[in-house]
């Protein structure tokens, strides 16, 4: 099996509240092993085709302002109308704290056994109200 992991990406402030919002959109990386890894850059929105059997979306996630409890969602394809790969990941950093901790990175991994595209969607969802939300996350496709 071989594969194809992406540098490290990252997005915010991304402000989310109690309806499930964008958070970042998410493309699998270059097909070719045989480019730089800054030449594996993102298809044109829309591509359907993906060459990789398993991809795998990981990284971590956080609030600047504590109060409320974040849910992770990867989505296939393009915005939030899309299928969740596996289940949502909810922040639980302290089992027994009532609302979620500001400035605390929690990690996530999402896996997808059966990609359609090349496109997903990282969304997120607070328990109450709205908080800055920042990600880092990579991508890698495997291909057998």
């Amino acid at each position: 099996m071989s594969a194809i992991e992406q540098q490290p990406q990252t997005v915010g402030p991304v402000t989310v509240t109690a309806a499930e919002t964008l958070l970042a959109a998410v493309i699998t990386p270059g097909t070719s092993s045989d480019r730089s890894l800054s030449a594996l850059t993102a298809p044109a929105a829309g591509v359907t085709i993906c060459p990789f059997k398993v991809v795998r979306v990981r990284g971590i996630v956080w609030t600047t302002n504590g109060g409320s409890f974040l849910t992770v969602r990867l989505r296939q394809g393009i915005g939030t109308g899309g299928a969740v790969v596996g289940v949502p990941f909810t922040n639980t950093v302290s089992a027994t704290a009532a609302a979620g901790l500001a400035d605390v990175p929690v990690p996530f991994e999402f896996v997808d056994l059966a990609p359609v595209g090349q496109n997903y969607t990282l969304t997120a969802q607070t328990s109450a109200g709205s908080v800055a939300t920042y990600a880092i996350w990579n991508v890698t496709g495997f291909d057998g």
